[in-house]
């Protein structure tokens, strides 16, 4: 089971109970933004080229993600939504990306850069391991 998994990471990442919606919720986003594949070319709109292309794959996923553990599902998807356009303008209009935009793609900034690199991105690294296992499987 996930959930056996999932503790191990919170555990040896040292993730406090109250944090780990939160901060699965932003691990499984990264790793969906990640693994979603860019176009080859420009498109005209992101927004409907995702969703045609992987709206049915991610709630798949997510769904049976929220089934083990429960995520904000909703919060994924669209940050996962985000992290993949980031990906396409760095690709296609990398003039375009302001530090605003970076900075608010996520209204949680109670994370320090410290902590960060510390803790959440070595949490982040090991989570999208553990997924990849996990899509392997189905």
């Amino acid at each position: 089971m996930l959930i056996g998994e999932f503790t191990q990471l919170f555990n040896g990442c040292s993730i406090a109970p109250q944090e780990r919606k939160a901060v699965m919720t932003l691990g499984i986003a990264r790793y969906v933004g990640y693994e979603c594949e860019l176009p080859t070319s420009e498109v005209h709109n992101t927004r409907t080229y995702f969703l045609e292309t992987y709206k049915h794959e991610v709630d798949e996923f997510l769904s049976s993600l929220n089934e083990q553990f429960v995520i904000d599902v909703a919060a994924a998807s669209d940050l996962a939504f985000k992290i993949w356009t980031t990906r396409y303008n760095l690709v296609f209009h990398p003039r375009s990306l302001s530090l605003e935009t970076l900075m608010s793609m996520h209204s949680s900034k109670t994370f320090s850069d410290v902590e960060y690199k510390e803790k959440w991105n070595t949490f982040a690294v090991r989570l999208g391991s553990t997924l990849a296992n996990f899509t392997q499987a189905e």
